[in-house]
C-alpha cells in the first residue's frame, strides 16, 4: 500500500474512531466539555501513532524503491506500463508550491531526468535542450501518467504544463517496438483553444519525441496538406477543436487507435463556444468501443480549474483519476515572479501613458505585450501617434498567415511590441518582460475576470524568470482592479504615471546607448556643424539640446495626475504636524491658502495611511499660487509635489467631508463642527462663520454604522453617505445614501453594457420639505455628483412613468446639474404616499430598455422614511 493509500486509511480510522468517542461518551452521559476533552486527547494519541507508521511506510518505501532501481540498470527494455513501479524518491519529495524552482535546467532544487523511468532517446533529446530536471508539476504527474491513470493538473502559468503531460505520453508511446506503417490513426489527439497555443503544443512533442510523427491541424490552413499527414500516418495528432471535428465529420480522422486524449488549457475548451465542440468529441470517442478505448487516458491541464470544469471531469473522466493542483485556494494564483502593479489612468490619456510606460519600463531587448478588450481597441492603439514603437496588432481578425509571420517575428525577436486581445492571452510558450493590461480584464456581465488576468500575467515571469504585469484602470474600475488583487492573492504595487523626470532620463540611456553604437565615419561628416553648434550654444547645451531631439522631448511634457491620470492636473502632497482626524482639516487648509475657484477645482482628497498627511489633485491653474507659497514659506511649507504617490488610506465610503463643502451642512465654515450656514450652494453665501469645519448637523455614526452593515449583506457598498438636519425642525432630516454595485454581485445592473451603475437612495422625514430646504439638500446632492463624476442620470416616479426621464449629461456642465437638481425636487414635492421604495432586482423596472438604450450611470429613487 502506497504513502497516499495509507494516509486516507488513516483519515478514515481516524474519522470511526472519533465518531466511536461521541457515541460512548454520550451513552455515559458525559458532558459537551468531557467530550471535547477526550476527543482531543485521542485525536492527539492518534496523530501521533499515524505519524510513526507513516514514517515507517517511507522507509520501507524507500529500500523497494532503491532496490527496483538497481534492478532497472542492469535491463535494457523500459518497464512495461502493467508492471507499475513506486515513485522516484524525488518526485515524491515535491508535495507544493515551495518546491518551485528556478529553472528546468537547475538539478539540484528540481528532480532529476535520472529519478524518473524516461529512456535513454528521450533523456538525449531533452538535454539537448538544456532540459536535466523537471519542474514540480512535470515531476508529481509522471508516474501517475506513465501508470495509467486519468489526470488533471493545475499549476501556475509558465510552470511547464506542457512538458507534464507531453513527456509521459512520449514514454508510453515509444514503448510499442513495431514497424510503423503508413496510414496509422493517431495514438494520441491533444486539444487546445487557439491555433497559436497548438502549433506550441506540436513542436513540444517534436522536439521531445523527435522519432514519432507530429501533426498539428487547425483552422485557416490546407485541408489538402492535413489529409496528406493522415495518409502518411500520425502518432500524435495537435489541433483545435473546430478543426478536429471537421476531420472526424469528413472520416479523414479514425478514433479507433486513440489511446490518449489531451486538453490543454481545459478551462477555455470547455467553456461557451468550445464545451459543445469538446463534447462531440467526446461522443465521437465513446462511439468506438475496442480494447484501446477501454484503457484510454484523459488529461486535462489548466492553470485555473473552476468548478463546471470537475462536473465535466466526473462525466467523462474515470473514478479513480489523479488531482495534481499546485495552486491551492488560499495561496496565489498569480506567478510569485511577476510584480504586479497598478496604475490609474483617464481613457483620454491612455495612450500617452502607454507610451511613457514603454518608455520607462521597456529597454531595447524587452518583449512587451499590450492587452486591449476588443478588436477595435487594438487597431487604433496600434495606429496611434503616441504609440512610435514598431508593433504588430494581433486578434480574430488577423489572416492565418499573417499571424504566423507575426508571432515568429516576435519569438526571434524582430518585433519587440505586440498588440493584442485574450487570442495571445493563453497558452503562449515564450517569455515576455513586460506585460501591459490598457484596462482590468472584465466578463461579458462586467465582473472582473481573475482567470483571464492570471493568464494574461502569465506571459512574463515564465520558468523562474522575474517580469513586470502593469494595469492601468479609471477611477470606475478600481473595485476591479481590488478585487482581482484579493482573489489572487498577489499584492498590487499602487504607482502614479512615470515621472517626467523620469520618463526622460529613461530616453536620455537609450539615446546615449544608441550614440556609443555611431559608425566613426559618420561622426566625421557630422563634425562640422557639431562645432558651429558647439561655437553657438556650449559643449553642455548643446549636448543637452541634441539629446532632447534624439527623444523627441523638445518641449515640456503635458502634466498629469499621479492618482488618477487625468491630464492637467498636478498631485500636491499636504503635510501635517499632527495626525489628521478628517478631511475637514486639510479643506480648511486649502481653502485658505488657494482662491475659492482653485479650491473648488481641487479633486481626489485622500488621507495618507501614516494619517500625518494627505494628497489631492491640483488643476494647473493653481501652479502659479502654489509654487509662490513653496518659494514664501520655505521649509515651513506644508505643500510638495512627490515624485511618487505615499500610501493612502482605503475608505470604505465617504469621499468628501460630510455635508460637503458647500451649501447647509457644507463642510467648512460654520459653527460647532460638521454643517455651517452658507457656501457656494446653499443660502446665506460665503463660507460659514467661525468653527474650524462645521455647523450644527452631525453625522449619526450609530446609523451610518447600520446601514452600511445593511448595504454589505445585499450586496451594494456605499462610496458616499450625507446626512443633514434641519436646526429649527429636528423632525425633518434627510438621509443621502450613495450605493454602488460590488463586481461580484451583478443583479439588474448586467443589463449596462458600461456598467459602474449607481444609485441615489433619499429617505426623508417630512411631508412636505420648505424651499430653502430643498436648496441645501440639492447642493448636496450636486456635490455628490461632481466627486463621483456622474456622466448621466435616470429617475423613477410610480405615481406618472415607471421611467420619468432619462438624462445623459457632462457633470461640468453646471446648467446641466441645475435640470437634475430641479427634477429631484419635482420627486420631493409629490406626496410621499405616491413614493415607493425600489426593490434592487430586474423585476423591478419594467421598461429594460429605455436603460439600455440611454446607458444611465445613476438611478434615483425616492423612499419614504420607514
Amino acid at each position: 500500500m502506497g504513502a497516499d493509500e495509507a494516509t486516507r486509511a488513516l483519515s478514515k480510522e481516524e474519522r470511526k474512531a472519533a465518531k466511536l468517542a461521541a457515541k460512548l461518551s454520550k451513552e455515559a452521559g458525559e458532558d459537551s466539555g468531557m467530550i471535547v476533552e477526550k476527543k482531543e486527547k485521542k485525536e492527539k494519541k492518534e496523530k501521533k501513532e499515524k505519524k510513526e507508521k507513516k514514517e515507517k511506510k517511507e522507509k520501507k518505501e524507500k529500500k523497494e524503491k532503491k532496490r527496483s532501481r538497481d534492478e532497472d540498470a542492469d535491463e535494457t527494455t523500459t518497464v512495461d506500463s502493467a508492471d507499475s513501479e513506486p515513485e522516484a524518491p524525488a518526485a515524491k519529495k515535491i508535495k507544493s508550491d515551495d518546491a518551485m524552482a528556478t529553472g528546468a535546467t537547475d538539478g539540484s532544487e528540481n528532480p532529476s531526468l535520472d529519478n524518473f523511468r524516461i529512456c535513454d532517446e528521450t533523456k538525449a533529446a531533452l538535454r539537448k535542450r538544456g532540459i536535466n530536471s523537471l519542474f514540480p508539476i512535470q515531476a508529481m504527474t509522471f508516474d501517475k501518467i506513465v501508470d495509467g491513470k486519468d489526470l488533471m493538473g493545475r499549476a501556475r502559468t509558465g510552470m511547464g504544463k506542457t512538458l507534464a503531460f507531453a513527456l509521459p505520453v512520449i514514454e508510453l508511446l515509444l514503448k510499442d517496438t513495431r514497424p510503423k506503417r503508413p496510414g496509422r490513426a493517431p495514438r494520441v489527439i491533444c486539444m487546445a483553444p487557439t491555433r497559436e497555443l497548438a502549433k506550441q503544443v506540436a513542436n513540444e512533442f517534436e522536439l521531445t519525441g523527435p522519432s514519432l510523427s507530429t501533426v498539428c491541424i487547425y483552422g485557416g490552413a490546407s485541408y489538402q496538406s492535413q489529409n496528406n499527414a493522415f495518409r502518411q500516418g500520425v502518432d500524435i495528432l495537435v489541433g483545435t477543436t473546430g478543426r478536429v471535428i471537421d476531420h472526424i465529420e469528413r472520416g479523414n480522422l479514425r478514433l479507433h487507435a486513440c489511446e490518449f486524449l489531451v486538453l490543454d488549457e481545459a478551462d477555455t475548451m470547455l467553456e461557451m463556444g468550445f464545451r459543445e465542440d469538446v463534447q462531440k468529441v467526446f461522443a465521437a470517442m465513446e462511439a468506438v468501443q475496442n480494447e484501446k478505448a477501454a484503457r484510454r487516458q484523459i488529461l486535462l491541464f489548466s492553470a485555473t480549474i473552476p468548478a463546471w470544469v470537475k462536473e465535466v471531469a466526473d462525466k467523462y473522466m474515470r473514478k479513480d483519476r489523479e488531482y495534481v493542483n499546485l495552486v491551492k485556494d488560499s495561496e496565489d494564483q498569480a506567478s510569485t515572479d511577476v510584480q504586479h502593479i497598478a496604475i490609474p489612468c483617464h481613457w483620454q490619456g491612455r495612450p500617452t501613458l502607454l507610451a511613457n510606460l514603454l518608455g520607462v519600463y521597456a529597454k531595447k531587448s524587452t518583449r512587451t505585450i499590450i492587452f486591449a478588450e476588443t478588436k477595435k481597441d487594438c487597431n487604433e492603439l496600434a495606429v496611434h501617434p503616441e504609440i512610435k514603437q514598431d508593433c504588430q496588432v494581433l486578434h480574430g481578425d488577423i489572416a492565418q498567415d499573417q499571424r504566423e509571420t507575426t508571432m515568429k517575428a516576435f519569438r526571434e525577436g524582430r518585433l519587440r511590441l505586440l498588440i493584442a486581445t485574450d487570442v495571445a492571452a493563453r497558452g503562449l510558450d515564450m517569455n515576455v518582460d513586460l506585460v501591459i493590461n490598457s484596462e482590468p480584464p472584465r466578463k461579458q456581465s462586467g465582473n472582473a475576470d481573475v482567470d483571464t488576468y492570471v493568464h494574461r500575467s502569465g506571459r512574463t515571469g515564465r520558468a523562474g524568470k522575474k517580469g513586470i504585469c502593469i494595469t492601468l484602470y479609471t477611477a470606475r474600475q478600481k473595485d476591479l482592479v481590488d478585487f482581482i488583487e484579493r482573489r489572487i492573492g498577489n499584492k498590487f504595487i499602487r504607482r502614479g504615471p512615470p515621472d517626467t523626470e523620469d520618463l526622460i532620463q529613461a530616453s536620455a540611456a537609450k539615446a546615449v546607448d544608441e550614440i556609443e553604437n555611431v559608425d566613426p565615419e559618420m561622426i566625421t561628416i557630422f563634425e562640422d556643424k557639431a562645432q558651429e553648434l558647439l561655437d553657438t550654444l556650449g559643449p553642455k547645451r548643446s549636448l543637452a539640446a541634441a539629446l532632447a531631439c534624439i527623444t523627441g522631448h523638445t518641449k515640456p511634457p503635458r502634466r498629469t495626475s499621479l492618482m488618477s491620470g487625468v491630464p492637467d492636473y498636478v498631485t500636491v502632497m499636504f503635510t501635517s504636524y499632527n495626525p489628521i482626524r478628517a478631511k475637514g482639516y486639510v479643506w480648511n487648509a486649502l481653502n485658505r491658502d488657494f482662491s475659492e475657484e482653485i479650491a473648488n477645482n481641487i479633486k481626489q482628497l485622500t488621507i495618507t495611511e501614516d494619517t500625518m498627511g494627505a494628497c489631492f489633485d491640483l488643476p494647473e491653474s493653481g501652479l502659479t499660487l502654489l509654487n509662490q507659497l513653496i518659494e514664501e514659506q520655505g521649509e515651513q511649507c506644508q505643500y510638495s509635489i512627490p515624485k511618487t504617490l505615499p500610501k493612502l488610506q482605503q475608505p470604505a465610503y465617504a469621499t468628501r467631508p460630510q455635508g460637503g463643502n458647500r451649501g447647509y451642512g457644507g463642510g467648512s465654515g460654520g459653527r460647532g463642527s460638521w454643517g455651517g450656514r452658507g457656501g457656494a450652494g446653499g443660502r446665506g453665501g460665503g463660507r460659514g462663520r467661525g468653527g474650524s469645519s462645521g455647523g450644527r448637523g452631525a453625522v449619526v455614526a450609530a446609523e451610518q454604522q447600520q446601514e452600511a452593515e445593511h448595504s454589505l449583506q445585499t450586496g451594494w457598498s456605499i462610496c458616499h453617505y450625507i446626512h443633514i438636519k434641519r436646526p429649527s425642525q429636528l423632525s425633518r432630516d434627510v438621509n443621502l445614501y450613495l450605493f454602488r454595485d460590488r463586481p461580484n454581485c451583478a443583479p439588474m445592473w448586467e443589463a449596462f453594457p458600461n456598467g459602474g451603475c449607481w444609485i441615489l437612495k433619499i429617505k426623508k422625514k417630512a411631508n412636505v420639505l420648505g424651499k430653502m430646504w430643498q436648496d441645501l439638500v440639492f447642493a448636496a446632492i450636486g456635490e455628490a455628483f461632481e466627486e463621483l463624476d456622474v456622466v448621466g442620470i435616470a429617475m423613477a416616479i410610480r405615481s406618472k412613468e415607471d421611467m420619468l426621464s432619462v438624462w445623459n449629461a457632462d457633470n461640468s456642465n453646471e446648467e446641466t446639474r441645475f435640470k437634475i437638481g430641479e427634477k429631484l425636487k419635482e420627486i420631493l414635492m409629490l406626496d410621499p404616499n405616491t413614493l415607493i421604495e425600489y426593490k434592487f432586482h430586474a423585476n423591478s423596472i419594467k421598461d429594460m430598455s429605455t436603460f439600455r438604450n440611454a446607458k444611465p450611470y445613476v438611478f434615483a429613487a425616492a423612499t419614504p422614511a420607514n
